[in-house]
């Protein structure tokens, strides 16, 4: 079918299925911008495109549709290959990072403040709902809008993007965007799927429908008949090669625990087999033709599961060591269980018990914990509990391979190339000199891209078949295929003496690695070795110990195991205060290291080999409290309203008229985080004027914003104190704001 539409500017004919989506024949037409980040869901916008004057996903479209339609994708912002001024302004706020949708966030921008030259931050809010925003935060695009409004209105940025410093220099400590920033912006082919010829063929994954089972037999007979189908590879006749997917380290402290294809699936969406095929069409089809019986076993889930007496076992083939096998390793193996389990292999000791689901273990300490809790004036024992969280990258994970030359050559979106490329040589067999891996950009990882999840099969693909191969994730196969954070159970046993010196401190940590062991002893151990540290204490001990369960993998995550063990500590510690009667921040500042304290809890802290005692240097947490009061004394000579009292929304710092109505008036939550700011900064400092200003703000804020008769505070008052509207706080942020500020001063005046 030929269709006749505009698109950008221009009279085009577009050929395809009447049905086929206008988002792929867009792409195929080479508007890369136009990027498909939720299998066609519609819930991500990466594929937004203005059709008929309006902001439509292009994956809801037909081709048919588009007869006579005027189309427009980000591609048609450039004026003369330059950037238009959103584009400019996405650039200079910092808000095109990964931006694998900032295309469609610029095409959206524009298309809003050609309607309203000056929207409002409602507005603003508003047209952004259609796309999902992964890398900012709304105030980073409304700083955007209005850097684009002062760039179309005045030819440049009035309003300061980041502070300036070291004047002496040019570039460092200048602001300055992204140097890739208007590749990103406008959509150009800078991603893997953009690199992808016509001609490369499909691969796709078979998973297991369960949690724990052999496969006792599969056929792929029928399979291979298709035309169309130029491998499938199965545990049969894949590599008997032993592996880890984790992209960290060499030698790597993760177990290799797992083949391309193991005789034992150990999550649901493990691998079964692999399809190499002409068509995602005919690999689907391929795939409804093998057959394969499965021998379901019992499953667990949580670590609960997993260390119970008698817990069925998510490994129990024999162990390997490269270095360091204990000497009971032969009595050890003579346990294993069926022959299909596989193997576990350790490059060095990880204080691994299979037998007992553990992966990996460490424990150590300093000083005498006992005599430490004998010495306590009260003690604090807590548990808490993370959970498993996927990273939602709006790049799937994804991967193109094709043989040159003889060399395998990898295009990759992956944080770790050089990882990527040992991996792949181990598993194809093939020297590394033979494999070139050409990382792309990445539109987002979080961590997930540090681990080598989909290359080694794609290129082992493309390797036997010598067939240019790509492999992409389905965003469902994004949860339940691919790591995510080690969920984690964190126990802390405090103690202390009156005067806020803590006495002992110890850390028991039981992290879930999931079926395959990727990070699990450095994910898990960063919980202690990054927040003991920071502590002088001279009785400390930790035990940590990582559990095989048959939930999806786990692997790297932002923050990398440090934000468990932080926040475990800090809680364990302000409850601990409140018990002995001591200021919270009395305790911190008492027991924090200084520059010159040597951590002996170090010697203890290795990844599987001793430590060493390391010397601190600076913190800065006295700096970093001095400039957090400079920048509350600052906002409140600028922000209370010295004439009608309260803090007003908005205000100049060059004493400029305002620009809108509402700039002037009050707004309930700036009150309530105005609150907090004042308790927290009396409470930190012991400075009578934070008192003073806090029941300056308190003071006005209930007697004109509270609601007497219905409870909750009004939501908008004009500039003399007078009610705006009857409407109170909206409903996404009343229930934070309030609440919170109420909870908090509470908390830091000993109330609660």
């Amino acid at each position: 079918m030929e269709v006749k539409c505009r698109l950008n500017g221009e009279n085009i004919i577009l050929r395809g299925e009447p049905t086929d989506r206008l988002r792929d024949v867009l792409y195929n037409t080479g508007c890369y911008s136009v990027r498909d980040s939720d299998d066609a869901e519609g819930f991500a916008g990466s594929d937004t495109v203005i059709f008929n004057g309006q902001l439509k996903y292009s994956n809801f479209i037909l081709l048919y549709q588009a007869e006579g339609a005027d189309i427009k994708t980000a591609e048609s912002l450039l004026v003369k290959g330059e950037l238009n001024y959103v584009q400019k302004a996405m650039v200079a706020a910092g808000i095109v990072q990964s931006a694998y949708n900032a295309p469609a966030a610029a095409l959206i921008l524009t298309w809003l403040l050609e309607k309203h030259p000056n929207p409002t931050r409602e507005q603003i809010k508003d047209v952004l709902t259609g796309i999902f925003i992964r890398d900012a935060g709304y105030e980073h695009y409304y700083l955007a809008v209005k850097l684009a409004c002062e760039l179309r209105d005045q030819g440049e940025f009035k309003t300061e993007i980041a502070p300036s410093f070291r004047p002496q220099l040019d570039i460092i400590g200048k602001p300055a965007g992204k140097i890739d920033g208007a590749a990103l912006v406008s959509g150009e082919p800078v991603f893997v799927e953009d690199k992808v010829p016509a001609n490369a063929w499909c691969l796709h994954v078979l998973r297991s429908p369960f949690a724990s089972a052999y496969i006792k037999s599969i056929d792929t007979s029928e399979a291979e008949k298709l035309d169309g189908v130029a491998a499938i590879i199965t545990a049969e006749n894949c590599p008997d090669v032993y592996y880890m997917q984790a992209g960290q380290g060499t030698p790597e402290p993760s177990p290799h625990d797992r083949r391309l294809f193991n005789r034992k699936v150990r999550h649901v969406g493990d691998r079964v087999a692999g399809i190499v095929a002409r068509t995602p069409e005919i690999a689907d089809k391929a795939a409804s033709l093998i057959k394969v019986e499965y021998e379901p076993t019992e499953a667990v889930f949580t670590v609960e599961e997993a260390m119970a007496p008698g817990a069925p076992l998510v490994h129990n083939g024999p162990v390997q060591y490269n270095a360091g096998a204990p000497d009971d390793l032969e009595a050890y193996n003579k346990l294993q269980g069926d022959p299909r389990e596989g193997k576990v292999v350790y490059q060095f000791p990880l204080h691994a018990d299979i037998h007992k689901n553990i992966a990996a273990s460490n424990k150590g300490g300093i000083g005498d914990m006992e005599k430490g809790f004998a010495e306590a004036d009260a003690i604090v024992e807590r548990t808490y509990q993370t959970s498993q969280i996927q990273h939602t990258p709006l790049e799937p994970h994804v991967c193109y391979a094709h043989v040159e030359s003889g060399r395998l050559v990898l295009n990759c979106a992956t944080q770790v190339p050089y990882h990527v490329r040992r991996i792949v040589s181990w598993v194809c067999g093939i020297p590394e000199n033979k494999i070139h891996v050409i990382k792309e950009r990445v539109g987002g990882g979080y961590g997930s891209k540090q681990d080598i999840l989909v290359e080694e099969l794609t290129g082992y693909a493309a390797w036997i078949t010598k067939k240019p191969v790509y492999y992409r994730n389905t965003r469902a196969e994004e949860f339940y295929a691919n790591s995510t954070r080690h969920p984690m159970r964190v126990h802390v046993k405090m103690g202390g003496k009156k005067d806020g010196t803590i006495t002992a401190l110890f850390m028991e940590v039981c992290a879930n690695t999931g079926p395959y062991g990727n990070h699990c002893l450095t994910v898990p151990m960063n919980s202690c070795s990054k927040t003991m540290p920071l502590f002088k204490v001279d009785n400390m001990a930790y035990d940590l110990k990582v559990y095989y369960t048959n939930t999806p993998p786990a692997g790297a995550y932002q923050g990398y195991g440090t934000p468990k063990g932080t926040y475990g500590i800090m809680m364990a510690m302000a409850e601990l205060a409140d018990k002995l009667g001591v200021d919270y921040r009395t305790m911190v500042e008492k027991n924090h290291v200084e520059e010159g304290y040597m951590l002996e809890i170090l010697k203890g802290l290795g990844e599987g080999r001793e430590g060493a005692v390391v010397p601190v240097g600076s913190c800065g947490l006295d700096e970093a409290i001095e400039q957090g009061c400079d920048m509350i004394d600052w906002a409140f000579a600028r922000g209370w309203d010295k004439e009608n009292g309260g803090m007003l929304y908005y205000t100049d710092v060059y004493n400029k008229p305002v620009q809108e109505y509402w700039h002037n008036m009050k707004f309930w939550w700036p009150h309530d985080e105005a609150l907090i700011a004042m308790t927290l900064a009396y409470k930190l400092t012991g400075e009578e004027r934070y008192a003073i200003r806090h029941d300056m703000v308190r003071n006005w804020a209930f007697s004109h914003f509270q609601d007497v008769q219905h409870g909750d505070w009004f939501g908008y008052l004009n500039k003399d104190g007078s009610r705006a509207n009857t409407l109170k706080g909206s409903l996404w942020k009343s229930f934070f704001h309030h609440p919170r500020a109420m909870w908090c001063c509470a908390h830091y005046c000993g109330a609660i």
